[in-house]
Parts: C-alpha cells; sequence; structure tokens
C-alpha cells in the first residue's frame, strides 16, 4: 500500500494525489503554512522548498499508514507476540517528518 504511494507520489509528485479529496486538500493546506511559517513563498529558499516538499509527501505516508493502521483489529501480531512491522515502518516515517520538521525550525 505505502510502496505503491511511495512510487506514485516519486514519479509525479504531489500531483499524483487526487486534490478533490478533503485529506488532500488539508494535506495542501499544511504544506502552505509550512511556507508560511518560512516567511511565505518569495522568502523560502530552495534548499527549504526542498524540505518542504519531502516534509509533505512523508506526511501524507505516515497519514496513509495512520488510516490503515486504525483500520486493522489489532497492532499485535498475536502468534510472534509483537508488533506488525507496519507500525514499525509508520514509527520510522513519523521520525524522518520530525527530522524534517526540525531542519525547517
Amino acid at each position: 500500500m505505502v510502496k505503491a504511494l511511495k512510487v506514485r507520489v516519486k514519479v509525479r509528485g504531489l500531483s499524483a494525489i487526487d486534490m478533490r479529496t478533503s485529506a488532500a486538500q488539508a494535506l495542501m493546506r499544511w504544506r502552505g503554512s509550512l511556507i508560511a511559517d518560512l516567511g511565505g513563498e518569495q522568502s523560502v529558499s530552495a534548499q527549504q522548498l526542498a524540505i518542504v516538499e519531502l516534509a509533505t509527501r512523508t506526511r501524507l505516508y505516515v497519514d496513509s499508514v495512520d488510516a490503515w493502521i486504525v483500520g486493522q483489529p489489532s497492532l499485535v501480531n498475536a502468534r510472534k507476540r509483537s508488533l506488525h512491522p507496519v507500525v514499525l515502518q509508520r514509527q520510522q516515517l513519523a521520525d524522518s517528518l520530525a527530522r524534517y520538521m526540525q531542519i525547517l525550525d
């Protein structure tokens, strides 16, 4: 699921997202807020814009994984008595997002 989304977004950029959905619109508002917090379009450097794009994509992935996880009956694999790997992957994505946000701060 996330792998396919990553490929689509990597190839087509954020235009791969259906902007008619409320989730996509919220994501783009969040991106706009990041840019505004950095002083607006005119003040954002190319480096900052690249980090904003990475953060926006990562936020998309985290939100998508979160939506999938919420629909699951359990986060734990009862047979193995461990978390499902997707939970750990989600945490890695969230950590990446936190690092991007620190860079922008």
